[in-house]
């Protein structure tokens, strides 16, 4: 009899314990209805969506197994999507898409705007969201070379300028640095060390005519 008396209290608990276990959520984004200040809670209402990948990537660190976002078609998000958390066996955390029309674009680009602070035909903007380094420019849907000095195929060597001076592994010196106009710092020094060695380093500073890099080249 005792037996019989406690299994249906035990089954009991364990149905209540089930029935009070997290649910699984549903988040949805859009690039062009969205907002990043809407609430966890609001997000999961298609009418009250969250805007940008970046916002999705802040909280994946939140989503539950079996959790899903939704990206709205027809939307365009231009920073990437960082898949740093999985589910569980049998609950995927799922991507996928709602709404009608052409399937979301998850591009790389960020649109640049605020030109202006150039002379002559060079202008400039800052790109707060472009990470380390750009390695791709578009202008409407051509792609362009970066910028460079001197241009390629200039009288200066082909498109390289003279190193009349050097510091071990640490600058070096040409006396047209100058004279482009542009501080470097922040970009990239290509070195042809010889007919079959280029190197790549970031420029850490410019003084005149002088460059300082860093490399891990010996």
């Amino acid at each position: 009899m005792n037996v019989n008396v406690k299994n249906p209290i035990f089954v009991l608990a364990l149905l209540l314990c089930v029935g009070l276990s997290a649910r699984a959520a549903t988040y949805y984004v859009s690039s062009s209805s969205g907002n990043d200040s809407y609430t966890p809670a609001q997000a999961q209402n298609p009418a009250t969506p969250w805007r940008s990948l970046g916002k999705v990537n802040s909280y994946w660190g939140s989503l539950n197994p079996g959790d899903t976002v939704k990206l709205q078609c027809g939307s365009v998000f231009t920073s990437g999507l960082n898949v740093w958390k999985s589910g569980a066996a049998g609950k995927p955390i799922v991507l996928t898409t709602y709404g009608s029309g052409n399937p979301p674009l998850v591009s790389g680009f960020t649109a640049l705007t605020g030109w202006g602070g150039g002379s002559g035909n060079v202008w400039q903007t800052t790109c707060s969201n472009c990470g380390l380094s750009a390695n791709i420019a578009m202008i409407g849907d051509s792609s362009r070379p970066m910028g460079r000095w001197p241009n390629a195929g200039s009288n200066l060597d082909g498109g390289y300028g003279q190193i009349q001076s050097f510091n071990g592994t640490v600058s070096i010196t040409d006396t047209h640095i100058g004279s482009s106009g542009h501080n470097w710092t922040g970009a990239s020094v290509v070195i042809r060390k010889n007919r079959w060695v280029i190197e790549t380093d970031p420029i850490l500073s410019q003084s005149g005519n002088t460059i300082t890099y860093q490399t891990s080249s010996t």
